[in-house]
C-alpha cells in the first residue's frame, strides 16, 4: 500500500488530535478530583469504608472534634492517618486534625502523655482520649470514651469470693474488666465489711456469684441501695438463691433449683459437656437488639418470676434456652443423664432478664431504675468471654445499666483481613500438606535430579 503525502499529514493530524484529547481528559479528571471526592469500595464487607458503629458515634457527637496525630516525619504513616481521618470527615465535617512531629514538639508529647509514634489524641468538649494506633477500631474507641461523660463508675462487690473484675483466673472477669476500661468505665471494688456504703457516684453495682453469705448489715446496705433506685447487674450461678435470697425478694424473681442441660450444644461446639448452652433466641430488649450471633453459657441457672408481688418492676426476657433443653437437679445428674425425666422442667427456660421501674429523682421528677439478672456468671469469665456474642452482650449490659443508650451496640470490629479463620478440615489439610506432602514432593524432585545426574 502506497502512503501519499496527504495521508501522512492526515495520520499526523489524527495523532495530534488524539494526544490533545487525552490531555484534555486528564486535565478535566484532575480538576474534578480536586473539587469532588468519589470513592468506590470493591473490598468485601466494605472494609475500606467507615463502619456503621463509627457512623453512629459521629451522629451522637454534636460540636467540633480535634485530633492531634503524632505521625509527623513518617510520610507513609502520615498518609495512612490522613486517609483514615478523611473517612470520618465524610460523615462529620467539623473534624480538624493537627499533624505533629514528636521530635519537633517534645513539650506536646509530654503534656499529652504520648508514648509512641502513631498515637492519636482526641479532644472533644474538654475531654481527652488516646488511640494507640491509627486504625478505625482504636480511633472509634477513643471517640466513644470522650463521648461518655467521664463519670461512669462501676462498683463491684468483693469480700465473699466473688468473681474478680481484675482477676486472671479462668473463672474471673479480668478480660471483661479490661474491655470496660477501654470503653471509658472506671471500676471500683467495694468491700462492705470495711467500707459500709456503696459509692454515691457509682452508676451501677455488680454482684457476681459470692461463695459465702453476706453479713446481715451488708444485705441491708444492698437492699437500701436498690430501694433508693440504684442500678444492678446480678451475675448468678446455680445455688445463689440460698445466699442472695434477699435479692430475689427485692426483685420479685427466683432462681430455679438445678442446672440447665443442652444435649446438642456440646456436640456443635466439639466439647463433651452437656451443661454448655448455645443461646440464639433473644428477647426484645435494648441489650440484645440487633444481635445476630449466639452466646454461650455454661452451668446456668434458670429464672422465674414471682406472681404475687413484682415490686413495681417491669420485667422483659433477655434470652431463653432452646426448646430441647431441660433443668437437671444438679451438675452430676446432668453429666450422666441422656434425656430428661418426666418431672424435670423442659425448655425453653428463662436465662436472663432486664427489669425497670420508675423511681423518684431530683426536683420532683422520675427516672428509670435498671436491673439485669443473668443465670450464669461464666459467660463473662475469662474462659468464655470470647465465645459468640458474649462480650457484646456484656458491654451492652453495662451501657444500658449506665443509661448510655446511644452507645449500646457500638462496637467497631477489626478489619476482616487481620484474622485467618480455618475450620478443622482446613487445618488438617494444611498440616498434612506442609508436614507430609510438601517434604515428599521436595524429596521426589531431589531424587529425580540425582537420578538424571547419575545417568549423565
Amino acid at each position: 500500500m502506497r502512503v501519499t503525502r496527504g495521508s501522512r499529514w492526515a495520520l499526523r493530524a489524527y495523532s495530534a488530535a488524539f494526544a490533545i484529547l487525552v490531555i484534555i481528559i486528564v486535565a478535566a479528571a484532575t480538576w474534578l478530583t480536586e473539587r469532588h471526592a468519589l470513592v468506590w469500595h470493591w473490598s468485601s464487607r466494605e472494609s475500606a469504608a467507615l463502619s456503621k458503629p463509627s457512623r453512629r458515634l459521629l451522629a451522637n457527637m454534636p460540636g467540633p472534634i480535634h485530633i492531634f496525630a503524632f505521625v509527623g516525619g513518617d510520610r507513609l504513616l502520615e498518609r495512612h492517618t490522613a486517609e483514615l481521618i478523611d473517612r470520618y470527615r465524610r460523615y462529620k465535617s467539623d473534624i480538624t486534625v493537627s499533624i505533629v512531629n514528636p521530635r519537633a514538639r517534645p513539650d506536646l508529647v509530654r503534656r499529652m502523655g504520648v508514648k509512641r509514634i502513631g498515637e492519636l489524641v482526641v479532644h472533644y468538649r474538654g475531654r481527652t482520649a488516646t488511640a494507640s494506633l491509627p486504625d478505625e477500631s482504636r480511633l472509634s474507641g477513643a471517640l466513644e470514651r470522650v463521648q461518655r461523660n467521664g463519670n461512669r463508675l462501676v462498683a463491684f462487690l468483693t469480700g465473699h469470693g466473688e468473681r474478680n473484675m481484675d482477676g486472671q483466673a479462668n473463672f474471673d472477669l479480668g478480660s471483661f474488666g479490661n474491655a470496660l476500661r477501654r470503653k471509658g468505665y472506671k471500676l471500683v471494688p467495694v468491700s462492705l465489711a470495711s467500707t459500709p456504703a456503696i459509692p454515691p457516684a457509682a452508676s451501677l453495682l455488680v454482684i457476681s456469684s459470692p461463695q459465702t453469705d453476706l453479713l446481715p448489715g451488708e444485705k441491708t446496705i444492698v437492699s437500701r441501695y436498690l430501694k433508693r433506685g440504684g442500678n444492678l447487674l446480678w451475675l448468678a450461678d446455680p445455688g445463689d438463691g440460698k445466699r442472695l435470697g434477699f435479692l430475689e425478694r427485692e426483685l420479685g424473681l427466683r432462681l430455679r433449683k438445678g442446672v440447665v442441660v443442652d444435649p446438642k450444644a456440646g456436640k456443635l461446639l466439639s466439647v463433651a459437656d452437656p451443661t454448655l448452652i448455645l443461646v440464639n433466641h433473644y428477647g426484645d430488649t435494648p441489650v440484645t437488639d440487633g444481635l445476630d450471633s449466639p452466646c454461650v453459657l455454661v452451668q446456668a441457672a434458670a429464672l422465674r418470676t414471682q406472681a404475687k408481688d413484682s415490686g413495681g418492676w417491669k420485667m422483659s426476657p433477655m434470652f431463653e434456652s432452646p426448646a430441647r433443653d431441660w433443668l437437671a437437679p444438679s451438675v452430676d445428674a446432668a453429666l450422666v443423664q441422656s434425656s430428661p425425666s418426666a418431672k424435670e422442667p423442659k425448655g425453653p427456660l428463662l436465662l436472663g432478664m432486664v427489669l425497670t421501674r420508675g423511681v423518684a429523682a431530683a426536683k420532683g421528677t422520675t427516672r428509670r431504675q435498671r436491673v439485669a439478672v443473668v443465670g450464669d456468671g461464666d459467660f463473662l469469665s475469662n474462659e468464655y468471654l470470647g465465645n459468640g456474642a458474649n462480650l457484646q452482650i456484656g458491654l451492652n449490659l453495662l451501657d444500658w445499666l449506665s443509661a448510655d443508650d446511644t452507645l449500646i451496640n457500638v462496637r467497631v470490629r477489626a478489619a476482616p483481613d487481620q484474622t485467618l479463620d480455618l475450620d478443622r478440615t482446613q487445618i488438617l489439610v494444611m498440616g498434612f500438606g506442609f508436614l507430609a506432602v510438601l517434604p515428599a514432593l521436595l524429596l521426589a524432585i531431589a531424587g529425580w535430579f540425582w537420578w538424571r545426574l547419575r545417568r549423565g
